[in-house]
């Protein structure tokens, strides 16, 4: 009978050890899988925190990006401006001042009655030559 006791006791011992082993396995695997969950988290804050950086790093870069191209362009527009001032003002003094009259060197210069009209074209020529080409027209 004593056998019979210690056998059973013995499978009991053998029962609570193997649920006692269970239960640890069950405690590791819960222990492992949380280790698992928390690495997992912290690669997620980590590419969250990595995205945020890059898309304030983005953002940063893009407005230094307009504030440089607004200067550039403020430039280039400060550039034109003053070229086209540059060659307008004469233009414009050209237009104020209109046609010139012509003035002659001398009156004596004409011809007079006595001479023929051969000698008068070539007087008239030596003289339109002289001449620049606004003044020509008049």
């Amino acid at each position: 009978m004593k056998d019979f006791y210690d056998e059973a006791r013995q499978k009991k011992e053998e029962k609570v050890r193997r649920k006692l082993d269970k239960k640890e396995a069950e405690e590791r695997e819960a222990a492992e899988r949380e280790r698992a969950e928390q690495r997992a988290r912290k690669k997620l804050e980590k590419k969250r925190r990595e995205a945020k950086l890059e898309a304030e790093w983005g953002a940063e870069l893009r407005k230094d990006i307009d504030i440089h191209l607004a200067i550039r362009l403020s430039e280039m527009e400060e550039n034109f401006s003053a070229k086209m001032k540059y060659v307008i003002e004469p233009l414009k003094e050209l237009i104020k001042k209109g046609k010139k009259k012509v003035t002659y060197a001398s009156g004596s210069d004409c011809a007079t009655d006595d001479t023929s009209d051969t000698s008068v074209t070539q007087e008239l020529s030596e003289r339109t030559n002289k001449l620049c080409i606004s003044e020509k027209t008049k």
